[in-house]
């Protein structure tokens, strides 16, 4: 059976971070592949502050490009409504049966995916891939690792990446500061977002 990565987010705007933690789970665990998935509405972010889907997608698209096993999907965004994880693995199940299914996410996540929409059913449907992240050290995540597995019965395991402390609203305000994000962001994603003159404050 194919393994394949799932790998969602706002992607506002895609980053390294992003980009990094995608690689090392494709190569920690041998993944065939890993699909981008940005969300439409995530039920858990002010979606005020998500930029349209036009842009998003097309700056995921410029950072992905050169990667063989990087994709995308549009399954989220095409359903123009609120999407929830435990959903979009349903359907992927459906469509691809002869998958194993790796959803790929922050540790930052992880400590609070029991909040999020049947976790259980999450926990069910795909083999979970987290990683240390922002405020999570690797002892806290460890912890969050083994107290699901207990409760769920879930299929968890870490992906070992490099400390790197960036988010996405950081980035967008050293942005609309006139700060530069050089190897925060690629650079072909850089290059869109001056084009377009996105999350300048100046242009709000």
């Amino acid at each position: 059976m194919d393994k394949i990565g799932i790998m969602g987010g706002t992607f506002n705007p895609v980053h390294i971070a992003h980009l990094v933690l995608a690689e090392q789970a494709y190569q920690q665990y041998d993944l065939d592949k890993i699909i981008f998935m940005p969300s439409y509405r995530p039920p858990h972010k002010d979606s005020s502050a998500v930029l349209n889907d036009k842009h998003r997608l097309a700056m995921l698209k410029l950072a992905i490009q050169e990667n063989s096993h990087f994709t995308y999907s549009t399954l989220e965004i095409d359903k123009e409504d609120t999407s929830y994880t435990c959903d979009t693995l349903r359907i992927l199940m459906d469509t691809m049966p002869d998958t194993n299914l790796y959803f790929i996410i922050g540790g930052d996540s992880l400590c609070n995916i029991e909040n999020w929409y049947h976790p259980e059913l999450i926990f069910k449907r795909a083999h979970i891939l987290a990683s240390s992240r922002y405020a999570y050290n690797d002892h806290q995540i460890d912890q969050a690792i083994e107290s699901i597995r207990s409760m769920y019965n879930a299929s968890i395991d870490k992906v070992i990446i490099p400390s790197m402390e960036i988010s996405s609203q950081h980035l967008r305000t050293m942005i609309a500061e006139g700060k530069s994000v050089k190897y925060l962001v690629p650079d072909l994603v850089i290059q869109y977002i001056e084009e377009h003159h996105l999350y300048d404050s100046r242009n709000e």
